[in-house]
C-alpha cells in the first residue's frame, strides 16, 4: 500500500472519480486517432488481403476503450492523499510517481464544485491553488465526501466553523433558492450549532442594524445576528438580467440561433407546424419567434450555469458559490486579494448598476486571476458592501482628473488619424457607402472625450485608485503593499505636454495584472511613484 511521507497510509478517492480519470485518459489517447488508417494499411500488408475496415475500426475503438478504462483504474489505485493540520500530501502518477506537499501558508484559494455525476453520490471536487500556478491547480481531489472536503479546507485554514455544513449543502445541492437558505439558516442559528452554515434569519446592513426583507433581496449583506458573518445573495431579478448581459450569453445565443436556423433549413420549414406559424405570424413574426426562443434558451443555460450567486465573509476568508446545474464554490483568503475592480458597462450604467471583481494572487490563468465579488449590484451600495467584505478597500470620494492638458493625446491625435483614414476611404472607395467612413472620426472624438473625462486617480492612506475607460467605466482600487513593480514612460508628444503614463503591476497569474494611468501630469506621476516606493510603515 502506498504510504505518505510519515509512513502512514494515504486515502483513496471515491471510486466514481474514475470517471474523471477516464476523461483524462481519453484526452491523452485522442491524439492517437490518426493511427487508425495506419493500422488498417499495416494489417492489409501483413495479411496480404483486404480487411473489413468497419470491423477493424470497431476493434481499435474497443481496444482503446479497454485501455482508457484500465489506465483510469490504475491511476485511481495509485492516487493517494493525506491531510493533516497545515499540510496536504498527494502521491500520484501511473508511469512516474509524483509526490506533492502543499503547506497551508502557500495556499491562495480553494475551488469546490459538484458535477452531475458527483451530485448523485453527495460528493465534491476540490482544487487547491498556490501562488506558483502554472496553468492548472496544484492539487485536485475529485469526488470526495462533503465531510472530507470540509476536513481538507479546515486543515488548510479555510472555511473554519461553517466548512462542514456548507460543504454538505454544496454536495447535496440544498441551496435551491434564497427563501430555503434563509429558513435553513434561521433554524441553525436558533439551535446554536457550532458548525452551522451561513444563517440569514435577520438581515442586517454592514453596521449591524436590521433591514427589511426587500432591502435584503435587493442585494444587501445579511447576517444571522449583529455579530454574525455577512452574506450577499444576488436576487433573482438581477441574476436574470446578468444572464442576458454577458459574453457567455452572446456566444450561446449565436450557437443556439445557428443551430435553430440549420434545423429550420433542413427540417422545420417542411413541416405543417411551420406553415401554421407563417399563416398566423407571417415571416417577420416567425423570425422574431426564432430569435426570441433562442434568446430565452441561451439565457436559461447561462442562468443554470452561473445562477444562485452567494458570497460569505468569515474568519478572514471569502466564500463564493454559484451555479444551479453544477455547483461551484471558491474559498479565497482575503489577504490574497490584490485589487478590486469596479466596472460600469453601457448595459448596466443607465440603471445605476455595476459589477465588482477582485484580482487575486496566484491565479493560473486569466479566468482565475479575477473573480466575481458582486456580479451585479447598485453602485450606491458599494461603499457599504466593501466595508462589510473588504474593509481594506474603499471607493474614493474625490478624484484627481488628468486635466485639459491631456486633450491633445486623448482626443486631438486620434481624431486627426481617423480623419485621414476617412478621407482616404472617401477618395479611394467609389461608392456612396464610403461616406459612412465619417463615422470613424466621430467615434474617435466621442471615445476620446469620454476617456479624458474618466481618466483620474486618487491616493489616500494605503490605497491607490485609478479611474479609466470610455463607453465602459472602470475603477481599480489597489492596495499600496500589493504593487510588485511600477513604471513611468514618456513618448515625445507626452514630453512636450509634460505628461507621462504610469503603470503598476500586481502579483496575479503568470504575467501579473497591470493597470495604467495614461497621459497624466508628469509631476503628479513622479509624486505617486515616490509614494509607492516608500516603506510600508511610513505614511
Amino acid at each position: 500500500m502506498t504510504t505518505s511521507k510519515q509512513g502512514e497510509p494515504g486515502r483513496r478517492l471515491h471510486p466514481i472519480s474514475m470517471v474523471y480519470f477516464i476523461a483524462r485518459s481519453g484526452k491523452e489517447l485522442a491524439g492517437m486517432l490518426p493511427l487508425i488508417p495506419v493500422a488498417i494499411l499495416l494489417v492489409n500488408r501483413l495479411f496480404g488481403e483486404a480487411v473489413d475496415r468497419a470491423l477493424l475500426t470497431a476493434a481499435v475503438i474497443a481496444a482503446a476503450a479497454v485501455a482508457i478504462v484500465s489506465f483510469a483504474w490504475l491511476r485511481w489505485r495509485q492516487f493517494r492523499y493525506r491531510v493533516e493540520p497545515g499540510v496536504l500530501y498527494i502521491e500520484q502518477g501511473l508511469w512516474v510517481r509524483r509526490k506533492t506537499w502543499i503547506a497551508k501558508d502557500r495556499v491562495q484559494s480553494i475551488h469546490a464544485s459538484v458535477s452531475l455525476y458527483d451530485r448523485f453520490f453527495g460528493l465534491v471536487r476540490l482544487e487547491v491553488e498556490t501562488a506558483g500556478g502554472d496553468g492548472k491547480p496544484e492539487a485536485a481531489l475529485s469526488s470526495i465526501t462533503a465531510e472530507e472536503a470540509a476536513r481538507v479546507q479546515e486543515a488548510l485554514g479555510f472555511a473554519r466553523g461553517s466548512a462542514r455544513s456548507s460543504a454538505r449543502d454544496l454536495a447535496q445541492g440544498l441551496t435551491q433558492n434564497p427563501a430555503q437558505d434563509s429558513a435553513r439558516g434561521s433554524a441553525r442559528s436558533a439551535a446554536h450549532q457550532p458548525d452551522a452554515s451561513i444563517a440569514s434569519a435577520a438581515p442586517a446592513e454592514p453596521s449591524g442594524h436590521p433591514v427589511d426583507a426587500d432591502a435584503a433581496n435587493a442585494g444587501q449583506p445579511e447576517t444571522a445576528s449583529p455579530s454574525g458573518p455577512p452574506m450577499f445573495k444576488l436576487p433573482l431579478g438581477r441574476s436574470l438580467a446578468l444572464s442576458m448581459s454577458t459574453a457567455k450569453f452572446a456566444l450561446l445565443w449565436l450557437t443556439i440561433g445557428g443551430t435553430a436556423l440549420k434545423a429550420w433549413d433542413e427540417w422545420l420549414k417542411k413541416t405543417a407546424l411551420w406553415e401554421a406559424v407563417l399563416d398566423r405570424l407571417g415571416w417577420p413574426g416567425a423570425i422574431v419567434l426564432l430569435l426570441a426562443g433562442s434568446c430565452l434558451l441561451a439565457a436559461a443555460a447561462v442562468f443554470l450555469l452561473d445562477g444562485g450567486f452567494r458570497l460569505e465573509s468569515q474568519d478572514g476568508t471569502l466564500t463564493i458559490e454559484r451555479g444551479l446545474l453544477e455547483k461551484k464554490r471558491t474559498v479565497i483568503a482575503a489577504r490574497r486579494v490584490q485589487a478590486v475592480r469596479v466596472t460600469e458597462n453601457p448595459l448596466h450604467r443607465p440603471f445605476g448598476l455595476a459589477s465588482v471583481r477582485i484580482v487575486v494572487a496566484g491565479g493560473s490563468d486569466e479566468d482565475k486571476k479575477t473573480v466575481d465579488l458582486f456580479p451585479l449590484v447598485r453602485f450606491a451600495e458599494l461603499p457599504a458592501l466593501l466595508d462589510a467584505y473588504l474593509p481594506d478597500y474603499r471607493l474614493p470620494e474625490t478624484w484627481n482628473p488628468v486635466g485639459r492638458g491631456a486633450r491633445a493625446v486623448y482626443v486631438t491625435v486620434p481624431l486627426l488619424l481617423c480623419l485621414i483614414a476617412a478621407a482616404a476611404a472617401i477618395v479611394w472607395i467609389p461608392s456612396a457607402w464610403s461616406w459612412f467612413a465619417l463615422l470613424l472620426p466621430a467615434a474617435a472624438w466621442l471615445n476620446g472625450t469620454m476617456e479624458l473625462r474618466q481618466a483620474a486617480w486618487s491616493r489616500e492612506e494605503r490605497q491607490l485608485a485609478i479611474r479609466f475607460g470610455g463607453v465602459s467605466r472602470q475603477r481599480v482600487l489597489i492596495a499600496k503593499s500589493r504593487v510588485q513593480w511600477q513604471r513611468i514612460s514618456q513618448n515625445p508628444l507626452q514630453e512636450g505636454k509634460a505628461l507621462a503614463t504610469f503603470k503598476v503591476a500586481l502579483a496575479s497569474g503568470k504575467s501579473g495584472a497591470v493597470f495604467a494611468l495614461r497621459h497624466a501630469p508628469a509631476a503628479e506621476i513622479r509624486s505617486l511613484s515616490d509614494w509607492l516606493a516608500e516603506p510600508a510603515g511610513r505614511r
